[in-house]
């Protein structure tokens, strides 16, 4: 199932964030959002960062996209790996 991002700036699905638990220290991070052509439009390292549905600050159109998390977490004293992604769709 994927998510929505939807224009609107209302407060509601405006951005993309994957979400990260209270109890989980994030040792790295790499979290990167495609187009349908395989093209990356977004790119963060910083697990605080969302993407708002913009490509060098322009709006994108309405589109599925794909998304990829790579991180490394600390859970109860163990490192794990963490490999996640889906797609989003992006509405106006």
């Amino acid at each position: 199932m994927g998510m929505l991002v939807w224009w609107g700036d209302d407060g509601i699905n405006d951005y993309l964030c994957p979400p990260t638990g209270n109890d989980v220290q994030v040792l790295s991070y790499n979290f990167m959002v495609f187009d349908r052509w395989g093209n990356q439009v977004y790119r963060s390292d910083k697990q605080d960062d969302c993407w708002d549905g913009r490509h060098f600050g322009q709006e994108m159109n309405t589109a599925v996209f794909a998304y990829v998390l790579e991180a490394r977490v600390l859970i109860c004293e163990e490192v794990r790996e963490v490999f996640l992604y889906g797609d989003v769709s992006l509405v106006g």
